[in-house]
């Protein structure tokens, strides 16, 4: 969060809304919610490491019902975090 190059601050300057979950020591969800309807969640990491070289593991539901879910934890947790800005 404090350094000048790190993702999330590349992110936030080029005008991607970027928030970090304050309230917890770790935010170790993985899931995306894709057009309503498919979630992908897993153990999966979204790095090269997982990709190639790690055990990992991935789920694809298509549910509309399931993604709703997971969509209004996603905005439950989006609420929470300090926002962050521009840096440079």
């Amino acid at each position: 969060m404090t350094s000048r190059y790190c993702s999330a601050t590349l992110l936030a300057n080029v005008g991607i809304p970027v928030g970090w979950i304050t309230p917890h020591a770790i935010m170790h969800y993985k899931f995306i919610v894709v057009d309503g309807e498919t979630v992908e969640t897993a153990s999966f990491n979204f790095t090269s490491s997982a990709e190639s070289r790690n055990a990992e593991n991935v789920l694809v539901l298509h549910d509309a019902t399931v993604a709703a879910q997971y969509g209004q934890e996603w905005e439950r947790l989006w609420d929470e975090p300090q926002g962050m800005t521009k840096r440079y």
